[in-house]
């Protein structure tokens, strides 16, 4: 119950706190006229937001380290998960919904992080973001990273990225070039197969 506001007005609001997120809740609604008369509304509802959920992670292949536990922009990785040559700390996430891996601008990731292989879904309202975040780049403006085939025989598999049957992923705002596979399927960039 809120506190009651005397004041007498055509418009009311009421900021309500500690709530949970994701959760429905029910209202009613009293007021009194000038004359006392007392009014009551009938059951109102409304949901919460859901939080967002998931972690942000940096990869930087010119000079990150999959050492670092790849929360900061100071302590990125060099590989993201999924990529050829992810080891330690990077290796042992194992992405969930809601988290972003951001790739920083203006670097270049050379064939020997092919083929990146996304075995994994976000949900509806989380999906797994790969992509950037344009305050953070190499030179003196943003641009976009780049995934390089550099017309060479991939680590593993004929295209850059493969998403297989996986749902919610957003692969956001990264240029994928010079990619020539060997295969008798021909060249790609993107294998894939998502509902979503």
């Amino acid at each position: 119950q809120t506190t009651l506001n005397t004041t007498l007005t055509t418009s009311h609001s009421q900021a309500i706190t500690g709530l949970t997120a994701n959760t429905l809740y029910h209202y009613r609604v009293k007021s009194k006229d000038a004359a006392g008369n007392l009014q009551t509304s009938g059951d109102g509802t409304f949901t919460t937001q859901a939080t967002a959920s998931g972690n942000t992670y940096y990869i930087d292949f010119a000079s990150g380290s999959n050492a670092n536990n790849g929360t900061n922009k100071s302590t990125s990785w060099k590989h993201a998960p999924g990529m050829q040559g992810c080891s330690s700390d990077c290796v042992a996430k194992v992405p969930q919904p809601g988290d972003r891996f951001i790739f920083k601008g203006g670097v270049i990731w050379d064939h020997t992080a092919f083929q990146m292989n996304i075995t994994w879904s976000g949900t509806a309202g989380n999906p797994i973001y790969f992509g950037v975040d344009q305050t953070w780049f190499t030179g003196s403006t943003w641009t976009r990273p780049i995934f390089s085939g550099d017309k060479m025989r991939l680590a593993i598999g004929d295209s850059l990225i493969s998403v297989i049957s996986r749902n919610y992923i957003t692969i956001d705002n990264i240029e994928l070039k010079s990619h020539m596979a060997y295969s008798n399927w021909g060249p790609g960039n993107i294998d894939h197969s998502c509902a979503t």
